[in-house]
């Protein structure tokens, strides 16, 4: 297990098939939904912690956390955090962003205290121009969710 990283276990039956399929030399189609779901927890701003090949994953989903990431890993952890997203997505693969907005940068500082609001003035990219940092990385925009509910805009980026 790496530093930073946490699998969920497979759902037993899933190793079960896997035994059975090469016992009887047969293939069968991936389990359905929700058993073919695999979460990972993982710092992803952070170079990974081993020299394996990290796994490919269909789609990748940052939630409420870039402004987390780039306050405290600034613009190098908020681009190196979109680099590994695309390098450990399928091709094709989907990136589902929640960007917030600038303000809320300011009020996450304000509440963080302690000096906190010094980062802000580091911080030279912008929530706004996150997508020309996630086309250098190889991202191609595909689409973008508001309204209907949506607290906040959810951007879908797709890798190439």
């Amino acid at each position: 297990m790496d530093h930073g990283h946490r699998r969920w276990p497979e759902p037993p039956y899933t190793r079960q098939a896997d035994e059975e399929n090469e016992e009887t030399g047969s293939s069968s189609l991936p389990p359905p939904f929700p058993h073919n779901v695999t979460l990972l927890t993982a710092d992803f701003s952070l170079p990974s912690q081993t020299s394996a090949p990290e796994p490919k994953y269909d789609i990748i989903l940052a939630l409420s956390v870039l402004k987390w990431i780039h306050i405290t890993s600034h613009d190098a952890g908020i681009t190196s955090f979109f680099q590994r997203c695309y390098r450990s997505l399928l091709p094709g693969g989907r990136l589902v962003l929640e960007i917030q907005p600038w303000s809320s940068y300011e009020k996450a500082v304000k509440k963080m205290g302690g000096g906190k609001e010094d980062v802000l003035g580091v911080l030279k990219v912008r929530p706004e121009q996150f997508g020309d940092v996630l086309g250098e990385a190889g991202f191609l925009r595909e689409r973008v969710l508001e309204g209907g509910g949506l607290p906040r805009r959810i951007e879908v980026w797709k890798r190439t």
